[in-house]
């Protein structure tokens, strides 16, 4: 019998059929009683694979589904990306010992322990807004049967499509990709568009604006915070301009994708460290995947600073901004200059006030903490079992709270104090803190009192012995006196700086925390604090730094118009000029006549002590900060303990009206104010408007094109466009006569290329770079390119600290770097809690 036959019907049959499809409408359909499955059913249902799986449930239905059911208590609401380790180690225990071995690992690893602690997390970011939930409160959605993940019942048959299974899991904000996170930024704006539309349709006109627009900002703000977030406005007093600037936030899908994608990695990292993925046993200070998107977002920064240039509006002159950024506290190099010459200055002028060191160590209660250095006898895991579900930035909270106790307490007992604390994580990302005071030596014993009885005040129970009865505060708390004799001050805090930043002068050192090698540790620890956005090193009392960076560049600047006035003399002026200099000196100088100009110049400028056109006093604390002498710098301004407003130096803003696209006032540092002790008188030290703008691509297009042979320029560069007889050798000769003239900065990226395409280069010592057209050559009848140097001033390079070291680069490193460009540091005042998203 042939299967693919067409079947045959007899004419009654047909008819049958016809009638039957003619009376559909009015047929009454009455669906039997659901009957028992036949046993042949069984298999069938045992062959569908569910379709509300992860990609690791999916994993190990494929390899074990007839535990699938089991496994979810386990997997059902874990999000996958951390869900990945269990299934991979589950998958190798099943194909090498069973599959009995293989669930009795997940009862003893995934069971109650860590289920309560993802679950008491993810209890904390239950608010934070998804797909789902968003989707749910657009009005294009019918909402009457919403029920927590579950979507809608009811709407149109493109709402019906869009629709998940009833038992599908619902994607939490942790899980999300970036450009998720973008388009749920876009429908949150949206979202708050549409409020505010509905707002405006109610208005009452009777009502003023100054008082409509702060109602509305408010109805806004608490919807924002039942999604979790901090609102952009949060003073007690709201303004009109205020309300302005903050609806203007709510409603912009850049503002939401900032905070959800800070949101979305703090959350990530959270639940990070519940699974116990951060701990000396697995990942130190941080996770791998926060170590790894720290790594990632550097390197796309470092890309985006060396495809920007800087753009001065007023000379049209470019420079590097990578040149700039390496010379900023974000090289790591010179931030721990300056942080160890804040501190050798702290020092230097605690010995001359005769006061004592101390050094304090805070660390916070055992709840705070959430996994061990090493397993209990017995134990399963290394988690801590009374853990309280603290993030480091809470810990970091607490330990804020507890200082501001202990400083408020030494304030009522007139102890007065200055020194510096460092903020560094332990093993599990837990921070404790390293404070180095100095104070005057009869107090240092009620100080220490102090700091004990409020380091212990809570949970202190936990630290009273049971042998004893005893209270053993060093679990605690620690306090240490500085001997000179065995050390200094700064010798003792610099290892903390240092392993805080590069781990830089700390070879073969290894950390007691994880075991493993300082050097190696240090981006964990930079990707620590950059996720939990918590400050490393801050300083108490004394002078504020950014007038000391402020005075630098006056300094430089003064300098600068020195060495420019000194360009502009003549020989006979020149030697005139420093013959006068050495009339008064005692003892032999070098004449005029035995040296050129360019070395008189330079022994003129290395001498010279800027003034600004200040009084002495003035002159003397600018003079201070110029030659990196942070004691007298701190004594200028009336000393350690003197208060902000009897400092006689201190910041200028400029501020912007409308400054930014949300309408807000942007301030800017400009100068310094200086108050003679009758009027304040105004230093601009950022005297050029410089842009940040996209490098052309016809920069070094055009100057790769004059390189190619028998190739011409563009037609408006400084490039002979001539034909040449021999270019091979043209080019050599060109480049080896940039390298001999500029020197090793010649080799940089694109120096070449920038003055084959007509552009001038500047360099430290004041010197301006470029190509132009010499003699016409009539043998060859080519015009061959010569290069111009000018002189305009030769500023002090920001940076420039004598005495100091650049880091040791290591001859035969272990393995290759992750990237090519540095390890940029943010400056503390970037870590802002300003800034923290989250409610």
């Amino acid at each position: 019998m042939n299967i693919l036959a067409k079947p045959s019907f007899t004419e009654a049959e047909k008819r049958a059929a016809s009638i039957a499809c003619q009376n559909w409408d009015q047929q009454e359909l009455d669906f039997a009683e659901s009957q028992p499955i036949a046993p042949i059913a069984a298999k069938v249902d045992a062959d569908r694979t569910p379709d509300d799986m992860t990609i690791s449930e999916r994993r190990l239905y494929n390899l074990n589904p007839a535990d699938h059911e089991w496994r979810r208590q386990y997997f059902g609401d874990l999000p996958d990306y951390l869900a990945r380790y269990f299934a991979d180690r589950y998958i190798r225990i099943f194909e090498a010992e069973g599959r009995a071995a293989a669930n009795i690992f997940l009862r003893t690893y995934m069971g109650e322990d860590l289920q309560h602690r993802i679950s008491m997390v993810r209890q904390r970011y239950r608010h934070l807004p998804t797909i789902q939930k968003i989707a749910v409160m657009n009005d294009d959605v019918d909402q009457s049967n919403f029920k927590h993940q579950h979507a809608v019942e009811k709407g149109t048959l493109e709402q019906l499509m869009k629709k998940p299974a009833k038992n599908r899991r619902e994607r939490i904000l942790a899980e999300l990709s970036k450009d998720e996170v973008r388009n749920l930024a876009a429908q949150v704006a949206g979202l708050f568009e549409k409020c505010l539309r509905d707002l405006s349709e109610a208005v009452n006109p009777k009502v003023k604006y100054e008082v409509t627009i702060v109602q509305a900002y408010e109805h806004l703000a608490e919807m924002c915070r039942s999604f979790g977030i901090v609102p952009p406005v949060t003073k007690q007093t709201i303004l009109p301009e205020d309300a302005e600037c903050g609806i203007g936030k709510l409603s912009k899908e850049n503002w939401w994708k900032n905070k959800l994608w800070r949101a979305r990695n703090i959350m990530r990292e959270h639940l990070a460290i519940a699974m116990g993925g951060v701990s000396k046993l697995a990942t130190p200070y941080c996770s791998r995947d926060c170590l790894e998107e720290h790594k990632a977002q550097r390197k796309r920064n470092w890309d985006m600073i060396s495809n920007h240039e800087l753009f001065d509006e007023d000379t049209e002159e470019t420079a590097q901004l990578e040149d700039m950024v390496l010379k900023s506290v974000a090289n790591p190099a010179i931030r721990r200059h300056e942080l160890m010459t804040r501190v050798r200055g702290c020092e230097d002028l605690a010995a001359n006030l005769q006061l004592a060191g101390q050094f304090y160590t805070l660390t916070a209660p055992s709840k705070y903490h959430n996994s061990r250095k090493r397993r209990k006898k017995g134990a399963k895991n290394n988690f801590v079992e009374h853990w309280n579900g603290a993030s480091p930035r809470d810990t970091q909270q607490y330990l804020c709270r507890t200082w501001a106790k202990i400083r408020a307490e030494m304030a009522r007992a007139e102890i007065r104090w200055f020194g510096i604390r460092v903020a560094e994580p332990h093993h599990d990302g837990t921070p404790h803190w390293h404070i180095l005071l100095w104070l005057k030596p009869e107090d240092v014993k009620a100080a220490k009192a102090i700091f004990i009885d409020y380091a212990v005040e809570e949970d202190r129970d936990e630290l009273i012995s049971k042998r004893t009865g005893k209270l053993l505060h060093r679990a605690r708390c620690d306090v240490k006196t500085i001997d000179p004799e065995k050390g200094t001050a700064t010798g003792y805090i610099a290892k903390y700086i240092s392993k805080n930043i590069d781990g830089y002068a700390m070879d073969g050192a290894i950390s007691k925390e994880t075991g493993q090698p300082v050097q190696d540790m240090a981006k964990n620890v930079t990707a620590w604090a950059s996720r939990w956005s918590i400050r490393q090193f801050q300083f108490f009392g004394g002078a504020p730094v950014t007038v000391w960076r402020e005075l630098r560049r006056l300094a430089n600047l003064d300098r600068n118009s020195f060495a420019k006035y000194l360009f502009d003399l003549n020989c006979k002026e020149l030697n005139q000029l420093w013959t006068d200099r050495n009339r008064d000196y005692v003892g032999p100088h070098m004449p005029a006549h035995l040296m050129k100009g360019k070395e008189i110049r330079q022994r003129l400028i290395d001498g010279y002590q800027p003034k600004a056109q200040l009084d002495d006093q003035i002159s003397e604390t600018l003079q201070a900060a110029d030659t990196g002498n942070w004691q007298g710098y701190v004594m200028g301004q009336g000393g350690p303990f003197a208060k902000r407003e009897e400092h006689p130096i201190s910041t200028h803003y400029e501020v912007t009206p409308f400054g930014n696209e949300y309408g807000e006032a942007v301030r800017r540092v400009k100068g310094v104010d200086i108050f003679n002790g009758e009027s304040t008188e105004t230093k601009i030290t950022r005297v050029r408007n410089w842009t940040i703008r996209k490098k052309s691509a016809t920069d070094s297009a055009a100057g790769e094109s004059a390189l190619d042979l028998g190739g011409s320029a563009a037609s408006r560069s400084s490039v002979n466009n001539c034909t040449g007889a021999q270019p091979d050798r043209f080019v050599d000769d060109l480049k080896a006569a940039i390298r001999k003239t500029i020197g090793p900065a010649a080799d940089s990226d694109g120096n070449i290329s920038r003055l084959l395409a007509g552009h001038t280069l500047f360099s430290n010592d004041g010197a301006r770079y470029r190509l132009r057209s010499g003699p016409l050559n009539r043998q060859s009848c080519t015009v061959p390119l010569e290069i111009e140097t000018t002189f305009t001033t030769k500023p002090q390079p920001y940076g420039n600290w004598d005495g100091w070291d650049e880091p040791k680069k290591p001859t035969t490193p272990k393995q290759k770097p992750d990237t090519d460009q540095p390890d940029l540091l943010p400056p503390a005042s970037w870590q802002s809690d300003d800034d923290w998203p989250l409610i």
